[in-house]
């Protein structure tokens, strides 16, 4: 999973525990799919950078497999773009009222360790005559850290997970 889909894939399930209907944006259907106010999550910029030497962090202890292990890491800045639609019969208020409970889930929600958040920022809501649909943005500047182990046996990086969330 790209490092992209990582930190989207972690934003909407933050949201989902909070109640609030998400999904990543630009679903095959569109949006007029949506039936209930809904947050769509995407990105509307962003910039890499390494850390460390070539992204080498340095070593860490493996408990399980009992070694020292070689670690990388990179931090990637991005600007999410959360997109609320909202049905006329539901109004221009149903985009605020959505995007006011998804930025206090996403500033007090179970993020993993390696998402920060930095700021956000509103548009106002807007009749958008193509989709029928009311729709507001809100972005968030966010920061996220990936780290990747180095396979003992063949010396090949690992993909590169965000920090904090669990492997399964």
């Amino acid at each position: 999973m790209s490092a992209l889909e990582q930190i989207r894939t972690e934003l909407v399930r933050c949201l989902g525990t909070a109640g609030i209907s998400a999904a990543a944006a630009w679903p095959e259907k569109g949006a007029a799919y949506y039936t209930a106010p809904t947050a769509a999550v995407g990105f509307a910029g962003g910039a890499g950078e390494t850390a460390g030497f070539s992204d080498y962090l340095g070593q860490r202890y493996d408990g399980k497999k009992e070694t020292w292990v070689d670690t990388y890491g990179r931090r990637l800045e991005v600007t999410a773009a959360i997109d609320a639609f909202s049905s006329r019969e539901a109004g221009a208020a149903g985009c605020t009222e959505l995007l006011e409970k998804a930025y206090e889930a996403l500033y007090g929600g179970p993020l993993p360790s390696g998402l920060k958040l930095d700021g956000a920022a509103w548009d106002e809501t807007r009749w958008d005559e193509v989709l029928a649909m009311y729709r507001q943005r809100l972005t968030l500047r966010c920061r996220a850290y990936f780290l990747a182990d180095v396979q003992a046996e063949t010396g090949e990086i690992l993909d590169f997970k965000l920090k904090g969330v669990p492997v399964v």
